[in-house]
């Protein structure tokens, strides 16, 4: 949903709609971006067309340990909620947003195989990431049906009963 790359969009319609990248997001700008393409485009066609090749940049950002992706997603997440409330778009749809920015932070942080602190920090680092994102409400309004495959729906139990040893293990060894 919130990756650009997969996309085209008329130069007209984003023109006209004023929708540009926030300059306070180094990370994630792609997810507010689609946000507001989605919340203005009167009609989305989807083709299946297979022409990407996805090569892994072990120097890119989602790679490299970086302490500030922090600040990046408390930055996300404020400007998500403004949006959200600006907008009114429900909490039944909020919830999944909250929930990809606690999935993708904590897996290019707390599991990036690039940080090296210690166990118990790392999982200090966790619960920072879930109280500090309220993923225990986002996780108490989602369903194991709101979840398509085995791996997701087991993805969302671990975080969901804070099972960080498990989901250490998951993210490391099973996830790809």
């Amino acid at each position: 949903m919130g990756s650009i790359w997969s996309k085209c969009f008329s130069r007209k319609f984003i023109i006209d709609n004023k929708i540009f990248f926030s300059n306070r997001l180094r990370k994630a700008q792609d997810r507010m971006f689609m946000l507001e393409v989605y919340l203005k485009a009167k009609c989305v066609l989807f083709k299946p067309i297979y022409c990407y090749k996805n090569r892994i940049n072990e120097n890119s950002i989602t790679h490299v340990y970086d302490k500030n992706m922090y600040k990046y997603y408390n930055y996300l997440y404020e400007e998500m909620n403004k949006f959200c409330i600006v907008n009114n778009i429900p909490y039944y749809s909020k919830k999944y947003l909250e929930l990809g920015i606690v999935y993708e932070l904590s897996e290019i942080t707390v599991f990036n195989k690039q940080n090296h602190n210690k166990y118990k920090i790392r999982k200090n680092e966790f619960y920072n990431i879930y109280n500090n994102f309220n993923l225990k409400i986002s996780c108490s309004k989602l369903k194991l049906n709101d979840f398509l495959g085995i791996k997701s729906k087991i993805k969302f139990l671990l975080y969901k009963y804070k099972l960080f040893f498990l989901l250490d293990f998951f993210i490391k060894y099973v996830k790809n």
